[in-house]
């Protein structure tokens, strides 16, 4: 559980040193909005949503709390629940992005499932999108998803280590089982 604050925390200390870079620091004391897309309520992922929200809460207290980052700006974060249903994701990123206060970036989605349909549309709103737990290399075509980051471990990453794996036990016969998160995934 330290582990996955940390992680957090780590996320959202990144989103937020960006956004420092990207407002300057000359201006008036405002607000600034970042939307988080978490699951909630109603499934088995609720739990690490919910572990989610608590440590970006944490880290955004911490952050209003020093002067030194960003002192000039009052972050706020909101939270809309993604229930681990892209179009649910899809109609509430909708229905904030559109209300004030203007955001200026995103958290989460929690996985690959959602983000891939935020994540497509986010850009067109120049919203950064950082991730805690996006795994699919999909996502990492910045051709497709110029706006994400993940802090999350890529499935690919795992490939060169189960080559070795293999070659280490002599292994030439094996069977993969796979889980599809998206429908256009090969």
């Amino acid at each position: 559980m330290e582990i996955r604050n940390f992680s957090v925390n780590f996320t959202f200390y990144l989103l937020l040193i960006s956004i420092f870079y990207l407002t300057g620091t000359n201006c008036q004391k405002k607000t600034l909005a970042i939307l988080g897309f978490q699951p909630l309520n109603n499934n088995f992922l609720t739990g690490y949503g919910q572990t989610s929200k608590a440590g970006a809460l944490l880290a955004i207290e911490d952050i209003n709390n020093r002067s030194d980052i960003l002192g000039d700006y009052d972050l706020q974060i909101i939270f809309k629940d993604t229930e681990y249903k892209p179009w649910k994701a899809s109609y509430e990123f909708y229905e904030a992005v559109y209300k004030p206060p203007t955001k200026v970036a995103i958290f989460g989605p929690l996985t690959s499932y959602c983000a891939e349909t935020i994540s497509s549309v986010s850009r067109y709103f120049n919203l950064v999108s950082v991730a805690n737990g996006v795994t699919s290399p999909k996502l990492l075509n910045r051709q497709y998803y110029p706006y994400l980051f993940t802090t999350a471990v890529t499935e690919i990453t795992y490939s060169p280590i189960r080559i070795q794996f293999l070659k280490r036990y002599k292994w030439h016969k094996i069977s993969v089982l796979y889980h599809r998160d998206s429908l256009y995934t090969p």
